[in-house]
């Protein structure tokens, strides 16, 4: 049974089909190399994109659409999904926030209110910097309100349809494709509880009927060991998160795969929600360059549903994103500290911001709920579900063909 949703695509006319063809050899040209010459054409904001487009824009564009600007997020009354935050904190939590003590002083606001309270504090913080001689602060809080990539649920919800998308006209259009999501690879190494690409990976799957489920199982893998595909065209690793700051923890799972999966290097690629003009041209560079060595690899192609805003100011990579379901610290939360900490500094006593920021309801003293949330797949109760029944169907799969011929 093919997917419904892929069945309904208008077929290609024989211009279009060209026209394709052209472009897809001239991007698989360039990603073979990767020296920024793959082609980043984002649909714009807005446009709407029937499922055939969406697929063609994965797979030809590497990215499907540009992010919406946060100004204009932060005015749509349609953003009415509850975010959870730390309430009343002058530091950036990161994990700390679950903890225990804190957890009395968990508030819930609906996300335009949290977006609209962001973009106030910028924009205040921006006037009163250059008032008190503090210019570094000010273009700081400047850079954020101006690029900053906002993931919020509208985006989130679309990029992982997207993704489902994606994935089922792989499987569809090829009967001996596999999809290998290596979507616990990050959690394994660097934290006991559940992470964002788990927690990704769950809500793609929520767009996979059990129907499908079964049947693209054996097919949709979660296991190097589940592998029976013997040709690289026929094999999607897929690194999968939301985005990738530093790249650290995607870095470290690339070259495991390098060290005990070698042979599966020319099927892995990264897809993100969200990632940079810049590593969308010039993929995911997991094995950097070493003088006193020769180059292991090329770069690993990178997929992402939304072109994320450049900022070449920003600190730590070369774009500012944060999400409702998950506050980033690099670029983010840390400059935000440290836009309050200076001003607090440069006025001199807590009574004085507290008449200045009292506008937006919340002194400078405490940040930005946005700047603190409460991620959703670490709250108690929080289970993952349909990760766990593709699971069980694999496992029923492999059980009545005997175990897959593994490669």
């Amino acid at each position: 049974m093919r997917s419904q949703e892929f069945l309904s695509y208008e077929p290609l006319t024989s211009a279009q089909e060209v026209v394709l063809k052209a472009k897809t050899d001239r991007q698989e040209e360039a990603a073979a190399t990767y020296h920024g010459n793959v082609l980043v054409t984002p649909a714009e904001k807005g446009e709407v994109l029937t499922p055939q487009e969406i697929v063609r824009r994965f797979e030809v564009d590497h990215v499907v659409r540009e992010a919406p600007l946060f100004a204009e997020q932060a005015l749509e009354t349609d953003r009415t999904n509850q975010v959870t935050y730390v309430d009343g904190v002058r530091e950036f939590m990161g994990s700390d926030a679950m903890r225990r003590m804190y957890r009395p002083h968990w508030r819930t606001m609906s996300e335009q209110d949290g977006l609209v309270e962001l973009y106030d504090f910028l924009e205040r913080t921006h006037n009163y910097a250059y008032r008190y001689s503090k210019p570094n602060s000010a273009e700081q809080a400047r850079g954020i309100s101006d690029n900053l990539t906002f993931i919020g649920e509208k985006e989130y919800a679309e990029a992982t349809a997207g993704i489902a998308t994606y994935w089922k006209a792989l499987l569809d259009r090829n009967p001996d494709q596999q999809v290998l999501v290596l979507a616990t690879e990050v959690s394994k190494r660097f934290t006991g509880g559940i992470k964002s690409d788990q927690y990704l990976f769950e809500r793609i799957l929520e767009r996979f009927d059990d129907a499908e489920l079964e049947n693209y199982a054996g097919r949709l893998i979660t296991d190097f060991g589940d592998v029976t595909a013997t040709s690289p065209k026929d094999l999607r690793v897929v690194l999968l998160d939301d985005w990738t700051i530093s790249g650290d923890q995607l870095t470290t799972v690339a070259r495991e795969i390098q060290k005990e999966h070698a042979r599966f290097l020319p099927s892995v690629e990264v897809q993100l929600i969200a990632a940079s003009p810049k590593r969308i041209k010039q993929g995911f560079d997991a094995m950097p360059y070493r003088p006193q060595a020769p180059r292991e690899s090329v770069p690993l192609p990178l997929r992402a549903y939304f072109m994320a805003h450049q900022d070449e100011t920003s600190q730590k990579s070369e774009t500012r994103i944060t999400g409702a379901h998950s506050s980033v610290d690099f670029d983010f939360e840390n400059e935000i500290k440290w836009i309050a900490d200076d001003l607090r500094s440069a006025a001199g006593m807590r009574a004085r911001f507290g008449f200045l920021f009292g506008g937006i309801g919340r002194y400078v003293n405490d940040l930005p709920a946005m700047t603190n949330i409460i991620r959703p797949y670490r709250k108690k109760g929080f289970t993952l579900a349909r990760t766990e029944t593709l699971k069980r169907i694999n496992t029923e799969h492999w059980r009545r063909q005997e175990g897959p011929d593994r490669v």
